[in-house]
């Protein structure tokens, strides 16, 4: 009974990180609320138990969360509201971090997360490429999205769905190449993973899956030198993919200027970010700022610059962006030796041309593996392991 109470917190971890993504196509604010309250109560739990195990990496997040309350205090920012929310999301990040680090405590119970994450990712491509073909746009067949078509299981944006597969792609693939008894279904798992980006349309997420196949496929070879896991994973990724559809994709590459309506968001975020290197106009206002510098007016409102990095350096000005400049790139140590956590990598990339972090619900996955590829609390640390 008392293992079964101290695997309760991850279990709660579980379900807050399934109801994130579960819940990414409604546009109410009470789903974002119940994550984060979600979130705060657990990390205030764990740190009561003193369960919290910090490192530099937490301290950034927190930075990140009390850099929006600083914008505020001095009167940096342009719109207070928009601010205490991303302070909020920053807050809501931080949490999710130093929740898996205080609910994952050995080696056993981090494999089993790490395999329950694949079958997830693999559970989710099932339901999208169904969904694709036959929910006319509404999500999970029943609720009403606000679109008509390209709805990818929670997902409403086809670019969104590309980085979360991306994220979780890599841990399919390692058990795949694991040479376990139902690595089979992790081979076939992968492939369909695979398949469902190149369905979804994006261009860059099916450049990155495809990168991630090739690099995460040759350092798992390397380990077991498994040629049929090879020709099983190649066989079936070009089956998948020829059953889910590829035309989307193929039309979407002919476009002239792939980068049209970025490129005028990216150029008009680099002249913002000049007017207020270090202070920035405050998190989350981006929006707000835009109308000022746009390059082009299309009739319809520009939410998000469509690429994070941008984004961040506008709202947040050089020191904020530094911070998160200096965590991507200090996790990727981690994520080479791990094998599995390849995938914190890609989604940063993508970042450089969408915004894969903009939704919490979405965001706190990466934050979440990126404290998993770290030692756990409960390992040795006489065995070694970058802190």
């Amino acid at each position: 009974m008392s293992h079964y109470r101290r695997s309760i917190p991850l279990w709660v971890f579980a379900c807050l990180l399934g109801w994130g993504v579960a819940s990414l196509w409604m546009r109410e604010r009470w789903p974002r609320s119940v994550l984060e309250a979600g979130l705060f109560a657990l990390a205030a739990w764990l740190l009561l138990r003193g369960r919290a195990d910090w490192d530099w990496r937490l301290g950034v997040l927190v930075f990140a969360a009390g850099w929006g309350g600083i914008q505020i205090w001095f009167g940096w920012t342009v719109y207070r509201h928009a601010t205490l929310e991303a302070a909020l999301f920053w807050a809501a990040a931080a949490s999710a971090y130093l929740a898996a680090r205080g609910v994952v405590r050995d080696r056993v119970e981090a494999a089993l997360v790490r395999r329950g994450l694949a079958w997830f990712g693999v559970g989710l491509a099932v339901v999208t490429v169904v969904q694709l073909y036959t929910s006319q746009g509404r999500a999970y067949w029943l609720f009403d999205s606000g679109y008509r078509e390209n709805v990818l299981g929670p997902f409403v944006n086809r670019n969104n769905y590309a980085a979360f597969m991306e994220l979780l792609l890599p841990l399919a693939l390692v058990e795949a190449f694991s040479g376990r008894p139902r690595s089979f279904w992790f081979q076939a798992g992968a492939a369909l993973m695979f398949a469902s980006v190149i369905a979804s349309g994006s261009r860059a997420g099916s450049l990155l899956v495809t990168v991630e196949v090739v690099i995460v496929g040759a350092l798992c070879w390397r380990r077991n030198r498994s040629g049929v896991t090879v020709f099983r994973l190649v066989a079936l990724s070009a089956v998948l993919t020829a059953v889910a559809g590829w035309a989307l994709l193929w039309a979407r590459l002919q476009d002239d200027d792939p980068l049209l309506g970025r490129r005028e968001y990216l150029e008009a975020s680099i002249e913002m970010a000049r007017q207020r290197l270090w202070t920035g106009f405050g998190l989350g206002t981006w929006p707000q700022v835009y109308p000022a510098f746009a390059r082009v007016d299309n009739g319809t409102f520009a939410n998000r610059a469509h690429n994070d990095w941008a984004e961040w350096a506008v709202e947040g000005g050089i020191p904020f962006v530094a911070a998160l400049a200096l965590l991507a790139a200090g996790s990727l140590r981690r994520a080479w030796n791990s094998v599995w956590g390849l995938g914190l990598a890609p989604v940063c990339i993508h970042a450089l041309v969408d915004y894969p972090f903009a939704r919490l619900g979405q965001a706190v996955w990466w934050f979440a593996l990126l404290a998993l590829t770290g030692p756990l609390r409960d390992q040795d640390r006489s065995e070694g392991g970058e802190r």
